[in-house]
């Protein structure tokens, strides 16, 4: 365990600083902005998704949705996630047939109801199969799995060609693309119907600082992108990381062993695990 809020880790071979650091954050997006830019090859692929995403938008622009986006979520707290995992994993242990899973499905389907949960205020249920969730769950996947591949050859005039895996990915995109309109769609006649001008969720802060015309405000296609971005980030980076952790956690027991009773001292019992903050 390491209690810094900045450190480093290898990605496809290359060094990533990751940071929960305010002041830095302040310093990389502020004075030292000029220093950073977003890489290459992500914006080639993820461009080839979302277009309008801010892995992929620069200058003014990229300062402007930054600036949307960062008023959204400033109304927003993560710290659901802690408990809404919890429950998740509560599912996993009650149900045989979950618990039979390959770990790396499992993370998978716990982040992604999770999430989902948190940000969209939407329960996708995928961890017991729901068919409400399948089409879109399985669509994420393809896009996940796409990008990962494409950063090995970030060449956009082979994503053209009709191969099978191609016109899987197409048709991946074309399903998310589809989803999340509806989806958006759907929550703005709620929120008018109701007249709700309160966020209930990161979708409806995001939806709010869109429309209110400050900074600039966003287009809807940009709405849409951000929303996929965001969840992109979220879910898809943090299966990944639980799937290792898992894995070196059973490889290394001894640390496995330490983890374990650090919880147990912090965390007593189950209840006191649920009400946890991302803080501690």
């Amino acid at each position: 365990l390491t209690g810094s809020k900045t450190f480093e880790q290898s990605m496809l071979g290359k060094p990533v600083i990751i940071s929960a650091d305010p002041d830095v954050n302040k310093e990389v997006l502020g004075a030292k902005q000029g220093s950073f830019s977003s890489s290459v090859p992500l914006r080639i692929i993820f461009g080839h998704f979302f277009p309008t995403s801010m892995f992929v938008v620069d200058g003014d622009h990229w300062q402007r949705i930054r600036k949307v986006v960062q008023r959204a979520m400033s109304k927003q707290s993560l710290d659901p996630v802690v408990p809404v995992m919890c429950e998740s994993a509560e599912t996993v242990l009650t149900h045989s047939e979950i618990n039979s899973l390959q770990t790396a499905e499992m993370m998978n389907r716990i982040t992604f109801d999770g999430f989902h949960r948190v940000m969209y205020g939407w329960d996708p249920k995928s961890i017991i199969n729901s068919p409400d969730s399948a089409g879109i769950l399985q669509a994420c996947n393809i896009i996940a799995n796409a990008v990962g591949k494409r950063s090995m050859a970030p060449i956009p005039w082979l994503w053209k060609i009709p191969t099978k895996d191609n016109k899987e990915i197409d048709a991946a995109t074309a399903f998310i693309k589809d989803f999340v309109l509806k989806f958006v769609s759907s929550r703005k006649a709620e929120m008018k119907v109701s007249g709700d001008d309160k966020a209930l969720s990161l979708l409806d802060a995001m939806i709010l600082a869109a429309d209110s015309g400050e900074d600039g405000g966003m287009t809807d296609q940009e709405l849409h992108d951000q929303i996929a971005t965001l969840f992109f980030g979220a879910y898809e980076t943090t299966s990944g990381t639980l799937h290792f952790l898992l894995h070196y956690l059973a490889r290394y027991p001894a640390e496995q062993e330490s983890l374990r009773a650090h919880l147990r001292a912090r965390f007593p019992t189950r209840a006191a695990l649920s009400r946890a903050t991302l803080d501690e």
